[in-house]
């Protein structure tokens, strides 16, 4: 009796173990636990977790331990030591070993996911268009857009350009709005890397025309016609249009942009003075209400610039003094400093 006893009990303690599941998920660099993964449906982990079925994007996810699927597992494991040759050949056996069919789809999007850690621009890209193609275009399927790129000059980067705008010329701005302007995005950022400003000006009129009242998408392109002196009066109207739309992320970003706008209108108009002041409010907004963001020291190195232009030389060379103690690890701590030896110059002259 108490042998059998025994006997059910162990079983009863390896279903529950089974139950728990020896499965895990990192999600957003958060490692999740005695879990069973069940399955993957449009691009989405399927997992039980304390009774409950929860599902993740699985372009949130960085690593996966899956039990009785070893050539996974070794692939995953390959791919966190950075192996990633290795891994894309673990992934491929993982895939064709694999008797479960969402398992072998597994495989297949995380060899993906391998290419693109890689900044193999250009395979990942034709996998992704693949991935669209078998999901129908879903919201998830397009949340595994890649995004890391090759080398700048690295035909990679042509051929992926290439890829996405084949995909984006049969894809429906209207119907397809959120498909198309991912692809749009990548497309940007690639001419960006490659310094192509004529694709990255036309593309970023076409994503504002085809954003509508997208704030992000707006300022996203703002950014990159700013780079052109004459796109100066459009940047300002798209600015100051959404400026009480911008989160607390985005509204460093936007001033900052405002003001090289305004400096850069100045300075075609005889160094409007009107205009200068206006660049200088909302470039030391940025400084005195952002300092800890991306924007703080280029805005402080752009303020120094306009005190100089008011005739504020003082100012100006306190600012850029501040630039290169507070900011010493920005670009702009070497451009304040040769600002400086400018100044001291002109003062010896």
């Amino acid at each position: 009796m108490r042998q059998r006893l025994t006997v059910i009990f162990a079983a009863i303690l390896a279903a529950a173990a089974s139950a728990a599941g020896q499965d895990e998920l990192t999600v957003n660099k958060i490692p999740i636990r005695n879990i069973r993964i069940t399955g993957m449906a449009d691009c989405r982990i399927i997992y039980e977790q304390s009774g409950q079925e929860v599902s993740d994007l699985l372009a949130d996810v960085g690593f996966i331990q899956l039990d009785r699927e070893d050539e996974l597992n070794r692939a995953e494991t390959l791919l966190a030591e950075g192996e990633i040759e290795q891994a894309l050949q673990q992934y491929r056996r993982a895939r064709l070993g694999a008797e479960r069919e969402w398992v072998q789809e597994l495989a297949e999007l995380r060899r993906m996911q391998a290419m693109d850690a890689d900044g193999r621009i250009n395979e990942a890209v034709r996998m992704w268009l693949k991935a669209l193609t078998d999901y129908n275009s879903s919201a998830n399927a397009q949340a595994m857009v890649p995004s890391v790129l090759a080398e700048a000059g690295d035909e990679a980067n042509r051929e992926a350009f290439d890829l996405l705008a084949a995909k984006r010329a049969e894809t429906d701005a209207n119907a397809e709005q959120e498909l198309w302007l991912a692809i749009a995005e990548l497309q940007l950022k690639i001419a960006e890397l490659e310094g192509d400003t004529k694709n990255a000006e036309d593309i970023a009129e076409e994503m504002i025309a085809v954003a509508g009242d997208n704030p992000e998408i707006r300022l996203r392109s703002a950014e990159v016609l700013i780079k052109e002196p004459a796109k100066a009066p459009d940047v300002v109207e798209i600015v100051t249009g959404d400026l009480y739309l911008y989160g607390e992320r985005q509204l460093p970003r936007a001033l900052l942009l405002l003001g090289k706008a305004q400096a850069m209108l100045a300075e075609a108009d005889d160094q409007n003075r009107t205009l200068l002041i206006d660049a200088g409010n909302n470039l030391m907004h940025v400084v005195v209400f952002f300092a800890n963001s991306d924007q703080a020291a280029e805005a402080y190195y752009l303020a120094a610039g306009v005190n100089d232009q008011l005739g504020n030389a003082e100012a100006a060379r306190t600012a850029y003094q501040v630039v290169q103690a507070d900011h010493a690890d920005s670009p702009f701590a070497a451009k304040a400093g040769d600002a400086l030896t400018a100044m001291e110059t002109v003062d010896g002259e």
